[in-house]
């Protein structure tokens, strides 16, 4: 692969998109692009390119600078749909980039960003850890163990909810989970006998977080789910606790 070098232009900005557009294209690939300004979520068929780069110190201040080999994956959506961006997607690595499977692994690992971006948002907006305000390095690291796991938690079940939403609820929630949340959400007495749906879970989850479930609201996001989780621990306590069915045969001679 012929290595291209690279300058910054005058805004200090080099052309690494022009180095990738330069190259064959491979694919095409598909990748999910989430809805956005009263679009759907659509599945978006690319292409893929790949070069390598030199990024060069400015010509007037070479001084102790050597240029940075890298690599350049460019995927671009070739055919959009009528009214809609197309997706476009310029990544920088040091990683390297020889063949198509090497190009989407980068691609792979860059659509896993937003996961990990609200990973740390539940910890930080749902647990809170911010406002422990622990005074000590060992108690941070015993207290992020602990809330690590609540939000990996919080993220699977409500990533479960929209890629397996059939599934049993059974496999994300104890068997009294489950009763105590139905019992409540459908303000009956006796819990059904079988499990619902992951999705009708979630759902009830969510209502209990604040979620109102309008046509315009999409999906209930993890905020809502982690608040709705804390009111079920609570349900659920209550639930466990509720006096026994009446026998039928109680005031009878």
């Amino acid at each position: 692969m012929t290595i291209t070098k690279l300058f910054p232009a005058a805004e200090g900005a080099a052309a690494t998109e022009p180095a990738a557009e330069a190259a064959a294209a491979a694919g095409p690939a598909r990748v999910m692009v989430t809805g956005k300004d009263k679009l759907p979520e659509r599945e978006a068929e690319v292409s893929v390119r790949w070069t390598e780069v030199a990024l060069c110190p400015p010509r007037h201040r070479r001084e102790g600078l050597a240029a940075v080999t890298m690599r350049v994956v460019l995927v671009r959506e070739e055919a959009p749909p009528e009214g809609a961006k197309p997706l476009v997607w310029l990544l920088l690595t040091t990683l390297p980039v020889s063949s198509f499977e090497e190009a989407w692994r980068c691609v792979r690992w860059y659509r896993l960003r937003w996961l990990v971006e609200r990973y740390h948002y539940v910890l930080k907006s749902g647990c809170r850890v911010e406002e422990l305000q622990l005074r000590t390095v060992a108690r941070l690291e015993r207290a992020l163990a602990c809330f690590s796991a609540v939000a990996w938690g919080v993220l699977w079940l409500t990533y479960l909810g929209r890629e397996q939403p059939d599934q049993p609820a059974s496999m994300v929630l104890e068997r009294e989970e489950w009763e105590a949340l139905m019992c409540f959400s459908q303000d009956h007495p006796e819990p059904p006998t079988s499990p619902p749906t992951v999705q009708a879970a979630l759902r009830a989850i969510a209502g209990l977080g604040g979620f109102l479930g309008r046509k315009h609201d999409g999906v209930p996001g993890v905020a809502v789910i982690w608040r709705g989780l804390t009111r079920l621990h609570d349900i659920t306590a209550a639930y466990l606790r509720r006096p026994p069915p009446a026998a039928d045969d109680v005031g009878k001679g």
